[in-house]
């Protein structure tokens, strides 16, 4: 659980990943919708900005692969720097399948962890193998900052991502431990479609 009441990102500042992608780009307009500060970084600039176009400047946008090592450390230079308050973080699935460097998943635990009620969530496609998973997410963990490992599918459409953005922004509202995060309606959802949690915390 997240030991908080009602909407748990209103006011925050919270960082998405891969977020030019169709699920991180839902991801980030549905926390800006429900009052977030979101930081959206990706390494496609032209969507950035329509991104940004269609929050209008409520989503900030930086150019950034949160999956490569050797932007690790300007990603976090640049976040002590101008966003010392994150308290969040949803990591999407970038294209080639990986959400964080090894390298930065630390830098990213340190600064949440010094930030009132932390999360972090990893989304990940069905091939991720579930140990890469556990090692992305390890160093939060090690900082008992509460983590949630949602799994969706690849060929999700649009209208898939923006009901799922919102199906996972609920389950953090809520404080469950469980969600199911599925793009299609209940009657057709299937059952690769599964997510787990864990609150360390």
């Amino acid at each position: 659980m997240f030991g908080m009441e009602g909407n748990r990102v209103f006011g925050r500042k919270i960082l998405v990943t891969a977020a030019a992608t169709p699920f991180g780009r839902a991801v980030a307009l549905c926390l800006a919708a429900r009052g977030a500060d979101v930081l959206a970084i990706d390494v496609d600039r032209a969507r950035l900005d329509d991104l940004a176009w269609d929050s209008a400047g409520s989503v900030a946008t930086r150019l950034g692969d949160a999956a490569s090592p050797g932007d690790a450390f300007e990603i976090a230079a640049w976040l002590r720097s101008d966003h010392v308050n994150l308290s969040g973080l949803i990591a999407c699935p970038a294209p080639l399948g990986k959400s964080l460097s090894a390298e930065l998943a630390p830098r990213l635990a340190r600064l949440l962890r010094a930030n009132v009620g932390p999360f972090a969530v990893l989304v990940t496609g069905p091939s991720t193998d579930r140990s890469a998973a556990a090692e992305s997410l390890a160093p939060f963990r090690a900082r008992a900052v509460p983590t949630i490992h949602a799994l969706a599918p690849e060929d999700r459409t649009q209208a898939d991502s923006s009901r799922m953005a919102a199906r996972l922004l609920d389950g953090l509202d809520r404080g469950r431990s469980t969600l199911r995060l599925s793009g299609r309606s209940r009657a057709s959802s299937r059952p690769f479609l599964r997510a787990f949690s864990r609150a360390e915390i």
